[in-house]
């Protein structure tokens, strides 16, 4: 099967257009995800379950920016639309990733980059397809198999973004986290739809 065509600059086109529809939303959602990270130094007790809320929200922005790029409405209702079975899963995958990524790294960084490459669409198919964390794990080594260069040039490029975005001091770094997470979102459907598409041309 050959790589899937998709246009960097269309994603992220896409995903400012549709940022623009609803600004402060989309703000309020990144602030919230940026704001949710236990600082250093606390407790264990403390820190495991501002830890665990952290995922919950993580989760919950993921689906509903699936969802809004989709063109269906959100609202912050949607904060509490993750159950226990999806956020488990979602818990199981972070945790594997995290290991994954970092042995990599210590293979001289390559390998840990390529690993997040190939991973990077399980989140999404957790909270999206409902997947357990492994056929996610799968799911997304096979959508991304004939990308990974492209893949790598739009993770970089996004990189690009918040680095901008942050020398325009917080405001900027901010937006450019809200429209990074709605172009993950898009990159996610676009891959999707066409993956699905490619397999059905396959079977018939």
């Amino acid at each position: 099967m050959s790589g899937v065509q998709f246009s960097i600059s269309n994603v992220i086109e896409k995903s400012w257009d549709r940022f623009k529809e609803n600004p402060f939303f989309w703000i309020g959602l990144a602030c919230l995800n940026i704001v949710i990270t236990p600082p250093a130094g606390l407790p264990p007790v403390i820190t495991l379950p501002i830890t665990l809320l952290g995922l919950y929200v993580s989760a919950s922005i993921t689906l509903m920016s699936i969802k809004y790029m989709r063109g269906e409405s959100v609202g912050v209702r949607d904060l509490t639309s993750i159950d226990f079975n999806v956020l488990f899963n979602y818990m199981l995958f972070t945790i594997t990733a995290v290991f994954g990524v970092i042995i990599g790294l210590f293979l001289f960084i390559i390998p840990g980059l390529y690993i997040a490459v190939r991973l990077m669409f399980a989140p999404f198919l957790i909270v999206d397809q409902k997947m357990g964390f492994d056929q996610a794990i799968e799911k997304s080594w096979q959508m991304t198999a004939h990308n990974v260069g492209k893949i790598t040039i739009y993770i970089l490029t996004i990189l690009l973004m918040l680095v901008v975005g942050f020398f325009f001091f917080l405001f900027g770094f901010i937006v450019a986290v809200a429209v990074t997470g709605l172009s993950n979102a898009m990159l996610y459907l676009t891959l999707l739809d066409k993956e699905n598409k490619s397999l059905n041309n396959d079977f018939y």
